[in-house]
């Protein structure tokens, strides 16, 4: 059985793979559940459950929920108790995984090129995304945020350059700074 831990809840797929369930459990409460997917073929199992502490629905924090029951994989706001689905990426293509989340937006990963390249996005919690730092087309960046989403350590490759791994401060003046181990060559 599988199972994604949240605050006190847990995640059950069938054996088959078709279903799951997210199932809160509360002292002295009977568990509920809070969403569920089904799909003919199959339910992709991940471990990216968040609350998002900014986004209150009924009182509680909604939950950052990947899923793909729109057709590719976007991020949803789910309300913990009433179930309701609120859409909150519409990219053209999946989104991946999540680099970090302030209190007022979302950093991700998501493919761009039909998947030949990858981008950090910026998605605000209205729904309103975007390429964080534009560039070159068909480029792959991979980026990983400390906890209070101020720093991404970015690395970035394409067909054209040598990969570069540099420590972008999200605010401020600062300049990204270069890595040196990810420095070229002489």
């Amino acid at each position: 059985m599988l199972r994604a831990a949240f605050a006190r809840g847990h995640g059950h797929s069938s054996r088959d793979q078709r279903r799951t369930a997210l199932v809160e459990y509360g002292p002295g409460a009977k568990p509920r559940t809070v969403l569920q997917e089904e799909d003919d073929a199959w339910v992709e199992t991940h471990s990216e459950l968040r609350e998002v502490p900014s986004q209150l629905r009924s009182g509680k924090p909604a939950l950052l929920w990947p899923s793909e029951r729109g057709g590719s994989r976007q991020y949803w706001l789910v309300d913990r108790v009433t179930g309701q689905w609120e859409a909150l990426t519409r990219l053209p293509e999946p989104v991946g995984p999540v680099v970090c989340m302030a209190a007022d937006r979302l950093l991700h990963l998501g493919a761009t090129g039909r998947g030949r390249g990858q981008e950090v996005f910026e998605t605000d919690f209205q729904g309103r995304s975007h390429v964080w730092q534009p560039g070159e087309s068909r480029r792959w960046r991979e980026a990983k945020g400390d906890k209070a989403c101020q720093h991404l350590m970015v690395t970035t490759s394409s067909w054209t350059q040598p990969s570069r791994i540099e420590l972008v401060p999200l605010a401020g003046a600062q300049a990204p700074q270069l890595l040196e181990a990810a420095q070229p060559l002489p």
